[in-house]
Order: C-alpha cells, then structure tokens, then sequence
C-alpha cells in the first residue's frame, strides 16, 4: 500500500506538469504578438504619413514628381527602403496639393507637362490640370488625390492605390 501513494502523486505531478508546458506552449505565440514591437514600424499602403522632403524642395505652382519611399520593419523582419510608386506635388505657398500619378483610365504613369502647365499620360493622351481635372483624353476621372500636409517644414503624404478604369475613386 505504500506504493499507491506515491504513485499517485507521480501522476498529479505529471499531469500538473504536462498542463503547464502545453499552456505556456499556448500562451508563448500570444505574449510574442503582444509584447513585440511588430506593430512599431511597419509600412503599410495607406497608413501613415510618409515624408516626401522639404518643402524648399518644391517651386510653388509647377508640378513635380516625387517617388514615395519608404522601409518596413517589424520584429521579423528589415527590408531596405524601396519605393512604393510615386506622386506628383503642387506647391501653393505653405500648402501642398498631392495626387497619385497613376492614371485613372489604365494604370500608366502620369508625369508633370513639360510646360509645367499640369499633367500628362503618355499612353493614351489624358492631360490633366494643375489639379488633376481632365483636360482631355479618355480618362474617366480626375487623378486621385492624396491626404496630405506641411508639418515643420516637411511634405508629407497618406500613400494610397486605387482601382482604375472606373468613375469612382475606390482604394485598392
């Protein structure tokens, strides 16, 4: 009979252990997610504000095309910076009007006249004004503008895409 006790208590230790080690198997994964500081510096399509330069950098009426640079980092992982597209600014003073320069009608890349005197899609002749209304041409809105603002002396822009070939202005 001396052996059922401690045979008993074997296995209340066993089971009390074997529960342990499955919930802090269990728990680990949770507490990483909670604990890291992946949520710190990721970048992310239209989260943020990503910094386009100084405002000195721009002249003020002439559009210019800037590329949206940025890196991601969380607690995995560290990519180098890259460019996530690009944008075309107008400086009006101490305010910026910023648009995305991927035209509406098919997804091209719009750029800055070479008059200045607003913008152009090569591949399908869309012209676009100052800002972004269409001139001419087959797109089927204006550019897409961007949230955007000047904070200590810095441009800086919401980078978002959005889904082309159609009259309204819908993210992607």
């Amino acid at each position: 009979m001396t052996d059922e006790p401690s045979r008993r208590t074997f296995l209340v230790w066993a089971t009390t252990g074997l529960g342990a080690c499955t919930a802090a198997g269990a728990l680990t994964p949770a507490l990483a997610a909670i604990l890291s500081p992946a949520s710190g510096g990721i970048v992310k399509l239209g989260e943020g504000l990503l910094d386009l330069g100084p405002l000195d950098g721009f002249e003020d009426g002439v559009p210019k095309k800037v590329a949206v640079i940025a890196a991601r980092t969380d607690a995995w992982l560290k990519e180098e910076a890259r460019a996530l597209g690009s944008v075309i600014v107008v400086r009006h003073g101490e305010k910026v009007w910023i648009c995305s320069s991927t035209c509406p009608h098919a997804g091209c890349d719009v750029s800055p006249s070479q008059d200045g005197a607003g913008m152009v899609c090569p591949c399908h002749e869309s012209h676009f004004e100052k800002n972004g209304v269409v001139k001419t041409g087959p797109s089927p809105r204006p550019l897409d503008q961007l949230d955007a603002q000047v904070k200590d002396g810095h441009v800086l822009v919401r980078f978002e895409r959005f889904q082309v070939g159609i009259q309204e202005k819908r993210t992607v």
